[in-house]
């Protein structure tokens, strides 16, 4: 039995300014991470990471950018309880995420390639050349990385408040 307590926390992001507060339902009938055709950015926190849903579609390079444009990084998946976690997130629409094959060395690559190490997946013992990974609430698939699918991108709590705690100082 391990003493480690996790939290679970949904919030929902309107995609401009322009759009109706009323779009925000807390406690109404939409799940967490589900996208709806406003557009709108989901947030997910598990532990000490955060993990937007963005339901833009872009090819992968292009959430590769977004994620960092968010001080994150495309999703990658370090354990089977952080893949269902997600999955149970995504529903019926299509993510890229930070797994994708490295030409020069001849092998797939997770974006983050420090520990954990991420989920190997069977595909990645084939070649997969100018492919990158997409996952969806059932299978993680690899497809060109020219298609567009919308983006997970996660980062660490303790990050993003360190990085608003620097801006806070340097104001003062």
């Amino acid at each position: 039995m391990s003493n480690e307590q996790v939290i679970y926390s949904t919030l929902r992001f309107l995609r401009s300014p322009s759009e109706s507060p009323n779009r925000l339902r807390p406690g109404g009938t939409q799940r967490p991470g589900k996208t709806d055709d406003t557009g709108n950015i989901h947030l997910s926190y598990r532990g000490i990471k955060y993990y937007y849903f963005i339901p833009e579609s872009q090819n992968w390079k292009g959430c590769k950018q977004t994620c960092q444009s968010y001080n994150s990084s495309l999703l990658k998946i370090n354990d089977e309880d952080e893949l269902a976690f997600i999955q149970s997130r995504t529903y019926s629409n299509n993510y890229w995420i930070g797994l994708s094959y490295d030409d020069r060395e001849q092998k797939w690559k997770w974006i983050d390639t420090g520990p954990p190490f991420g989920i190997n997946y069977t595909f990645m013992s084939s070649s997969g050349r100018g492919q990158c990974a997409f996952l969806t609430s059932t299978r993680t698939t690899p497809i060109e990385c020219s298609k567009t699918y919308g983006c997970i991108c996660e980062g660490r709590i303790d990050d993003l408040f360190s990085a608003h705690f620097d801006r806070y100082k340097k104001k003062r």
